[in-house]
């Protein structure tokens, strides 16, 4: 009996290898222990894009960097975490290098790059663990923009004007990110106290029924 081509022979270890694929989550989760550092676990994508020199690398980095936030050296963390999303945002760290750089930045009270590096995580990772935190703190720094704090230039000095436009911004960006959740009808009130801060009086009733007709069951509605 003549023998069949390759191709067909690996036929079946194909579909095999695919309905494995299938069957794992897309994406790996990542796991920080002391002892051996950040390690991927699950996924079908994670076990192929981490099993090389990047990721490797990636990982080697991330090991870094965590080791010195968790040593009180929030600088130097800051640069390894920003350098793994820069150098290997295909990796299964980058979510959460842009995740944890944000923290930082939100603690060196640098509001507009915390928020960016959070939206990065949600425009390039939605389907992360940290999805609802980065919301929260999206909000937070919506509303502390909106209420009329400083941003810190290079984490260390406040700039000289407030930004409440800034802040108006990113709750618009909260609502199209997170319609659904519980900060959604609070970056709505928060736009409507904003407008007013403003002198927007018009605007500010149009975000009350925005919020109204968009949430009427909600506690903030009446």
């Amino acid at each position: 009996m003549p023998s069949l081509p390759f191709r067909v022979r690996a036929l079946p270890d194909l579909i095999l290898i695919t309905c494995a694929l299938l069957a794992a989550p897309a994406y790996a989760d990542i796991v920080w222990t002391p002892q051996s550092g950040w390690t991927v676990q699950g996924g079908a994508l994670g076990s192929l894009v981490d099993a090389d020199s990047a990721g490797r690398n990636a990982k080697e980095i991330m090991d870094r960097a965590t080791v010195a936030e968790n040593s009180g050296h929030a600088g130097t963390a800051l640069s390894l975490y920003e350098k793994v999303a820069r150098n290997y945002p295909r990796s299964d760290f980058a979510a959460e290098a842009l995740f944890r750089a944000g923290n930082l930045r939100l603690d060196r009270r640098q509001y507009y790059t915390s928020f960016e590096l959070y939206q990065q995580v949600v425009s390039l990772h939605p389907d992360t663990k940290h999805f609802n935190q980065i919301i929260g703190q999206q909000y937070d720094i919506s509303k502390a923009l909106i209420d009329g704090a400083h941003n810190h230039m290079w984490g260390l000095i406040p700039a000289p004007f407030t930004n409440r436009e800034q802040g108006l911004e990113y709750a618009e960006t909260i609502l199209t990110n997170a319609p659904r959740s519980e900060y959604a009808p609070l970056a709505l009130m928060n736009i409507a106290v904003g407008l007013q801060h403003l002198g927007r009086t018009e605007e500010s009733i149009d975000a009350l029924d925005r919020m109204i007709n968009t949430y009427p069951q909600n506690l903030l509605a009446p």
